[in-house]
C-alpha cells in the first residue's frame, strides 16, 4: 500500500470494496484510523463467515468528491474508468490470512494492519504459507460442486445468495427485514415466500439488503473480544454463521 502520508493527511477516507469482477459491493466513509481499522476487521470477519474467502480487494480514497448518497455511483465511476488502480488497496485474502494466523487477529487501526501486511512480504515462510492460503481459498471459490446456493422464491420471482460471507448476510438481512415486517401491506407477495438450496450454481449476489435501497453502506461495526489465535468472536454487525476452515 503506497502513498500513506497523503491518506494519513486525509479525513475523511472513503474504503470500498471491489470484487473480481471489478463490482462495488461495499463501502464506509470513515473519520479516524480507528474506524478505518473496524471496517477492515469487519470485512475479515464477515468473508470467513462464508465457505471461502472471496476474491477482492479493498481500496482507500482520499478527498473525494462526495461522500454523500451519490457516493456509490462516484465509486462506481471510479471503478469504470479503472482510476481505482492508482489507488492504496489492501487484499482481502491477506487480511484474513493475518486475522486467522495472528495472536489477536487484527490489530487495531489501520496503519498498524498495513505495517502487518507489509511484514507478510519480508519473511520467506510467512510468504509461502500465504501464498498457500491464497491457493486454498482460490480453489474453494472455484469449486463449483461444493458450492451452495440459497434461493427465496416470492410471488414475484426467485432471489439467489451465494455461500460467501456477504451472501450468507444478505441472505440473513433480507429474511430479517421481511420478518419485521411481515404483517405490512407494502409486502404481502412475500406470504407464501418458500426457501431450498442448491450446491449446482454459483451466484454472486450483491442484491440489496431491503427493497427501498439499491445499496447500503457497511453499518458500524463494534470491536469484539478476540480468542486466542486470532479467530474474533462475531461482533454486532455480522451474521452468526461458521468459519472456513484454512490450511496450517
Amino acid at each position: 500500500m503506497e502513498k500513506e502520508t497523503d491518506l494519513k493527511r486525509s479525513v475523511p477516507v472513503v474504503l470500498f470494496n471491489v470484487d473480481r469482477r471489478d463490482r462495488l459491493v461495499d463501502y464506509a466513509v470513515c473519520h479516524s484510523d480507528h474506524e478505518c481499522g473496524d471496517y477492515l476487521l469487519q470485512q475479515a470477519e464477515l468473508a470467513l463467515g462464508g465457505a471461502y474467502v472471496p476474491n477482492e480487494s479493498v481500496f482507500c480514497l482520499a478527498d473525494a468528491e462526495r461522500t454523500d448518497n451519490g457516493l456509490p455511483e462516484l465509486l462506481d465511476d471510479y471503478i469504470r474508468k479503472s482510476d481505482i488502480r492508482e489507488l492504496p488497496s489492501f487484499d482481502l485474502r491477506s487480511l484474513t490470512f493475518i486475522h486467522e494466523t495472528t495472536e489477536g487477529g487484527l490489530p487495531e487501526g489501520m496503519w498498524a494492519i498495513l505495517e502487518k501486511t507489509e511484514q507478510l512480504l519480508d519473511d520467506p515462510d510467512t510468504r509461502k504459507a500465504l501464498e498457500a492460503y491464497h491457493g486454498y481459498h482460490e480453489r474453494r471459490e472455484n469449486s463449483m460442486p461444493e458450492r451452495t446456493v440459497s434461493a427465496v422464491r416470492t410471488d414475484k420471482g426467485v432471489l439467489l445468495f451465494d455461500d460467501s460471507g456477504r451472501g450468507l448476510q444478505c441472505l440473513e438481512s433480507y429474511l430479517q427485514y421481511h420478518a419485521d415486517r411481515y404483517f405490512s401491506p407494502e409486502l404481502h407477495g412475500l406470504r407464501r415466500a418458500g426457501m431450498n438450496s442448491s450446491p449446482k450454481r454459483r451466484i454472486i449476489c450483491p442484491i440489496p439488503l431491503s427493497p427501498a435501497s439499491v445499496r447500503q453502506p457497511s453499518v458500524p461495526c463494534t470491536r469484539t473480544g478476540r480468542r486466542s489465535g486470532g479467530l474474533s468472536r462475531p461482533s454486532a454487525c455480522m451474521p452468526r454463521t461458521r468459519r472456513t476452515k484454512s490450511p496450517p
